[in-house]
């Protein structure tokens, strides 16, 4: 069980000086200087600087007293905790990522009149104003603000925080300040729930929502340490899980919780009287009544003694859970824990809590790394152990900080001295969780980052850190009862913080004690800020008082150890008394012994014993020697006997003992009814029981008594001369016994002496001994179960590679530097039937013939280069393989053989085969149509030259005839020019002149819009559209209708200028060849982009088919001229027609045609 104090961020310096530190309640500034582990300057997410100039507050508090005391003992309680009773219940809520969601569905769930105060606490952007207050106003019907400094909580209203604030809470009101760090993490959370558990104690509630990251499951650590409860969102129903998951992991948390399912359980926990009454006027006798009547159910259920914790404690942590499951009073709370394994176990961990962190309390770790790690390994010899006790270990947080601390100091002196630190508790479920060693991702708040990047292992995705596999090892946890159980020996240090102020001052005093026994002279001792040695400060020297740091002095005295006992241990069995039966023996053989012994001499009366007088078997009339006494039931012969015959008995049974040899004893009498009868009796040896225990048969005779010649009274007076004569030679034996008796006692005396005093010292080293290998015990109980664990996982690898080689088609073979097999995957048997005997046979051996080609040369290779080689090979039934031989490399990262894997590459090359003749086949295609396309180019370049040469033509007869004539007109013109000039008739010619001259601008004017117009150029596509209809209206009157459907379309050269003059083209053959004066153009554009224009006339029609045979048409372009052309600027064309019918010629680009 584990408690904490401190809640300061991480110490760890060597060198101590703090610039500056405040309250952190109040808004506080942090500065720590660097030691060699590295420099820390955070608090929760970073220290905080106050908004307002406000004075310094008083850092630390007196710790609430949870001691249930009657009216006229009232604990002493704080002034700000007397103030807080009247306080609402503050509700600290922590969300992220996906938080907003679930903070508007817990208040449309949540009643306006909870009694409740509500606090958000956010990650927002430092650069955004926040919204929250506007978007949560929308859910509920209470009153939604942002805070500001210094406003008192109220109940029935939530406040919200500005963005780049953090918040603390000191006497219900909140105070914000901004972060100092920057660049660092942002943690709001964890430092407002920090300061919540402080100021609120159980009037502290913290709920963890929707988020990633860790933030907050450091913080609510101070919340249920201090009384308060936590509830958490349940991961499944979150949008980012990380913080819910983390808060999770701290198993801390009271309840997990659907949002809508929050506000009832809320409202019963406020509502109760753990909560509603804080200082409760319960009288001390009813208190322990009380809490042993749940003790009592709790070790019934759980097996568990909480005897030495101090009740008062316990009992508040059980009103928090009753007050968490609604229930009033102690009865019902017992009925429920006896119905609801649930409820027992989660209070069970309750009284269990471990609320632990890395290096908490820094300037205790900081004081304790100078006094105590430094001089403990400086003092170590290079090869001398460090053994470390963590009792109380928890959850191992603690644990692995010591060890840290310790394995920094032996790296940066150079020593190799082994470390081994033992982690106990009592809670198997924080034991698992230091085993396993993952943590939450905020514990990078407390930890330097070089030492985090050390030490552990990031899983981003999972947003934890591992212990590193080398820092795990050093330590063994393991689970003990610090009261109950033996304790280690021989430590160096013993680290246990904040375990002692929860026992009773007895229970302190005996771990003390333990402690004191635990520590090797000169050892280390680490307790808790408010824990004590007590009386034991003459034997424990006090390094750093106020830190509770001591050095053991090596001072002992037998009474000063209070040493544990396990319940289970007992003294061994006593010796059988004289009267117990010590040997069952069988009865089958000891008759037939019996029997045998008696045929050959005797057939009387006979028992069988023992040299210690046990009666084993009887056989014959032995009841008229014997007879059971009064009492329990015994096989003491002695005690049978009848009297008369004991004395004679033991000393013929000791005389055939001493001699072994048969004893006879003839005037022996024994007491019948009202007189003594002779009787005869004889003791032979029967050998051993088998264990050197020796037997003897006691057989019995009656002796015939001889008439006598006296009268009755005559025989009764020699009956008791008789009597008098057998009791004066019993008198005689046993004086002569009882001499010898006393001189062997007087050897035995002087021997027993001697050996007491042996046994005196061999008995203190027996304790001494003793108490080491309980220790030793203990310490191989946990190695034992910590090799049981690494045993589990090492058989579940193990499986895991079985498997993953098992489903591999990979055959692996695996061989020694001697190419000895030492393993092989079961791809391998398949491949050259291998078996688990050829294990340890040479590789060369089982080679099938093609799979061993060069295998020597490549397994050489490997050795000397540690580079892998790879070989493609065939097998005999054709199938290819790539061998692959690697370097194997052991745990030390030593070259101790070689892998060869074997991969089916038959398909692949099969496909690669293909892929080649599919590409040959391809190439081929590709010939044959680049030689038809080239011979198609040859034929369209030829008809490019005749279309140029026949542009030649008509542009030469367009000049001959249209512009040379009017030339020529104007050259005769000028000629009688002259004439008229002699004539003074200038005037008419002149004006010939002049109109000759503007038919030929006009001439040449047309010419070159035919060639290429000018609005083509200018205007676009449709512009020069619109202008040829004009033309042909003007020229052929052909009426051209243009239909134009969506945005005009953009065609880039040369796409556009060949599509004008093919449609140019086709108008003119509307015009001279269809018989129509109508004709249409419509320009359209799809979804797609694709854009067709179209020349459509109900004239005669054609056939199509002959028109591409004769490939050209009297207007100059051939059909087929025309599509070619299309399609070497990237379109397409398409021909509908038939004679009669009209016909449609398509033109269509798909879309970027204009990039063409």
């Amino acid at each position: 069980m584990k408690h904490p104090e401190g809640k300061r961020g991480l110490p760890l310096t060597s060198s101590t000086s703090t610039a500056e530190r405040r309250h952190m309640n109040t808004g506080h500034r942090v500065t720590q200087t660097r030691g060699y582990l590295g420099s820390i300057d955070r608090e929760f997410g970073g220290s905080m600087t106050p908004r307002s100039g406000r004075k310094d507050q008083q850092k630390n508090r007196g710790r609430r007293d949870l001691t249930i005391d009657s009216a006229a003992q009232a604990p002493p309680r704080r002034k700000a905790k007397d103030a807080a009773a009247a306080s609402p219940c503050i509700v600290g809520i922590g969300a992220s990522a996906g938080g907003l969601e679930a903070i508007c569905e817990f208040f449309g769930a949540m009643p306006d009149d909870s009694g409740l105060a509500f606090v958000i606490v956010q990650h927002l952007s430092p650069t955004q104003k926040s919204l929250a207050a506007e978007i949560i106003g929308k859910h509920t019907a209470m009153s939604v603000q942002q805070a500001s400094e210094g406003v008192r909580l109220e109940a029935n209203r939530v406040y919200t925080l500005p963005a780049n604030t953090y918040a603390s809470i000191h006497g219900g009101c909140l105070h914000l300040g901004v972060p100092d760090n920057a660049r660092g993490p942002r943690l709001p959370i964890n430092h407002f729930f920090a300061a919540l558990g402080e100021d609120q104690h159980e009037r502290a509630i913290g709920i963890v929502l929707s988020g990633s990251g860790g933030d907050g499951s450091q913080g609510l650590r101070s919340i249920v340490e201090n009384g308060g409860i936590v509830l958490v969102q349940t991961p499944e129903s979150c949008e980012f899980d990380s913080m819910p998951r983390n808060a999770i992991a701290t198993g801390l948390v009271s309840q997990v919780l659907a949002v809508g399912q929050m506000p009832a359980s809320l409202l019963n926990y406020a509502s109760h009287a753990y909560v509603a009454d804080p200082l409760p006027r319960t009288s001390a006798k009813e208190g322990n009544a009380a809490i042993e009547e749940i003790l009592r159910t709790i070790q019934n259920l759980r097996g568990y003694c909480f005897g030495g914790y101090k009740r008062n404690t316990l009992l508040r942590r059980a009103q928090r859970r009753m007050g968490l499951r609604s229930v009033a009073d102690v009865d019902a709370y017992v009925a429920l824990l006896k119905r609801d394994p649930k409820e027992v176990e989660a209070l069970f961990k309750d009284l269990l809590i471990g609320v632990t962190a890395f290096f908490r309390d820094e300037d205790a770790w900081r004081l304790a790394e100078k006094e105590i790690v430094v001089p403990l390994v400086d003092a170590r010899a290079d090869d001398e152990a460090i053994r470390v006790w963590v009792p109380g270990c928890s959850t191992g947080e603690e644990a692995y900080s010591i060890a840290i601390l310790l394995t920094e100091r032996l790296r940066a002196t150079g020593k190799n001295c082994p470390l081994q630190v033992f982690a106990t508790d009592t809670n198997e479920d924080a034991l698992e969780v230091g085993r396993r060693g993952c943590y939450p991702a905020s514990i990078a708040e407390r930890i330097p980052p070089e030492l985090l990047a050390r030490y552990f292992v990031e899983d981003g995705e999972a947003q934890r850190y591992q212990v590193s596999r080398k820092l795990r090892e050093t330590l063994v946890f393991g689970k003990q009862n610090l009261l109950r159980d033996p304790p280690f020996s021989g430590m160096a240090l013993i680290c246990c913080r904040n375990l002692l102020i929860y026992l009773d001052p007895e229970s302190q005093r005996k771990v003390i004690s333990i402690f004191h026994f635990a520590l090797q002279p000169g050892g280390y001792l680490f307790l808790g800020n408010a824990e004590t040695v007590g009386r034991y400060e003459d034997v424990f020297r006090p390094l750093a008082r106020k830190w509770r740091l001591y050095r053991h002095t090596g001072g002992f005295t037998p009474n000063q150890l209070e040493f544990p006992i396990r319940e289970s241990q007992r003294t061994p069995d006593p010796l059988p008394a004289a009267g117990a039966r010590c040997e069952t023996g069988l009865p089958g053989a000891l008759a037939g012994l019996t029997q045998q012994l008696i045929l050959e001499r005797f057939s009387p009366a006979a028992v069988l014993i023992n040299a210690r007088f046990e009666a084993l078997y009887y056989s014959g009339p032995t009841e008229e020697f014997l007879q059971m006494p009064r009492g329990a039931p015994t096989h003491d012969l002695l005690a049978q006997i009848r009297d008369g015959l004991r004395s004679r008995l033991r000393s013929a049974v000791r005389e055939a003992v001493a001699g072994n040899a048969c004893v006879v004893v003839d005037n022996a009498r024994v007491w019948r009814g009202n007189t003594f009868e002779a009787v005869k009796f004889s003791i032979l040896p029967a050998g051993s029981n088998g264990v050197g225990d020796p037997l003897l048969l006691v057989v019995f005779e009656n002796v015939a008594s001889a008439p006598s010649p006296l009268g009755s009274e005559g025989r009764m007076v020699r009956q008791l001369e008789d009597e008098l004569q057998a009791t004066k030679e019993d008198l005689q034996s046993a004086i002569e016994q009882l001499e010898t008796s006393n001189e062997d006692l007087k050897i035995s005396n002087e021997e027993i002496i001697s050996i007491n005093e042996e046994l005196h010292s061999i008995n203190a080293e027996l304790e001494n001994s003793k108490e080491d290998l309980q220790s030793l015990n203990e310490e191989l109980k946990l190695v034992n179960r910590q090799l049981q664990t690494k045993v589990g996982e090492l058989e579940a690898s193990n499986t895991d590679i079985r498997n993953l080689l098992a489903s591999s088609e990979i055959a692996t073979l695996c061989i020694d530097r001697g190419k000895l097999i030492k393993w092989f995957s079961p791809g391998m048997s398949a491949l050259c039937n291998i078996m688990a005997a050829d294990i340890g046979r040479s590789v060369d051996d089982l080679a099938p013939s093609g799979f061993g080609e060069a295998l020597d040369e490549d397994i050489e290779t490997v050795l000397k280069t540690l580079a892998a080689t790879q070989r493609e090979l065939r097998s005999p039934n054709g199938h290819w393989y790539l061998r692959r031989t690697l370097p194997y490399r052991d745990e030390n990262d030593r070259i101790d053989g070689v892998i060869i894997n074997y991969t089916d590459i038959s398909e692949a090359r099969k496909q690669a085969e293909e892929i080649a003749n599919a590409q040959r086949s391809a190439a081929g295609m590709l010939e044959e149509q680049v030689r038809l396309r080239t011979a198609q180019l040859r034929t369209l370049m030829a008809e490019l030259g005749l279309i140029e040469e026949r542009e030649r033509r008509i542009l030469a007869q367009d000049l001959h005839d249209g512009l040379g004539q009017l030339l020529a007109i104007v050259k005769i013109k000028l000629t009688s020019l002259e004439d008229s000039e002699r004539r003074g008739t200038l005037k008419k010619p002149l004006k010939e002149i002049e109109v000759l001259i503007d038919q030929s601008n006009r001439s040449v004017r047309s010419l070159m819009q035919q060639l290429s117009p000018p609005v083509l150029e200018t205007l676009g596509l449709i512009p020069a559209l619109e202008w040829l209809a004009e033309e042909m209206e003007r020229s052929y009157g052909l009426s051209v209708r243009i239909d134009v459907d969506g945005p005009p379309p953009v065609l880039e050269e040369p796409a556009r200028t060949t599509t004008f003059r093919i449609l140019r083209e086709l108008l003119i053959n509307v015009a001279k060849h269809a018989g129509t004066n109508l004709a249409q153009i419509n320009c359209q554009q799809d979804g797609d982009g694709r854009l067709t224009l179209s020349v459509t006339d109900q004239g005669k029609g054609f056939d199509y088919e002959k028109a591409l045979s004769g490939s050209r048409v009297e207007s100059g372009f051939g059909l087929i001229s025309a599509r070619e052309r299309i399609e070497f600027v990237g379109g397409q064309m398409n021909v509908d027609t038939q004679p009669g019918y009209g016909a449609t010629v398509s033109i269509s680009f798909p879309d970027k045609a204009a990039d063409i």
